[in-house]
């Protein structure tokens, strides 16, 4: 659970999408919900668990923890076309900023789980399994 601290932690691929499925599963359950506000805020925890995941599998595969930005900035366009929709103009803009958001979620959890462990630092990688097994 030390990877819940967005510190210099790393997490290998088995861990990584165990921990994917464990919350595609609450995440299924809260989008059943007809009210948007319980909806939105019992999304905010999961979504903070999937950046942290995120960053330290990030870290493991040996790139720089800042691409989950490319998985933040669509939801600026979700954020905006909500406003836009508020305000009566084009719902067709918050469609859109919600379909490419999961999109590009869905794909960048697909890749970042796919890619290898950094290996150019093996006695990191070791330490790294040797306290993942025990404990």
């Amino acid at each position: 659970m030390r990877f819940l601290l967005l510190q210099g932690n790393r997490m290998p691929r088995s861990d990584y999408w165990i921990i994917v499925v464990c919350l595609a599963i609450p995440t299924f359950i809260i989008n059943q919900i007809p009210n948007p506000y319980v909806d939105f805020g019992l999304s905010i925890p999961i979504a903070y668990l999937d950046l942290c995941i995120a960053c330290a599998r990030l870290r493991d595969a040996g790139a720089s923890a800042w691409w989950v930005l490319v998985v933040i900035t669509p939801l600026a366009v979700v954020i905006a076309g909500l406003l836009i929709a508020l305000m009566g103009y084009g719902p067709v803009i918050l469609f859109v900023g919600v379909i490419s958001s999961v999109i590009i979620g869905v794909a960048f959890m697909i890749v970042i789980g796919l890619m290898p462990t950094k290996t150019n630092q093996p006695a990191e990688n070791e330490q790294l399994h040797a306290a993942h097994e025990t404990g």
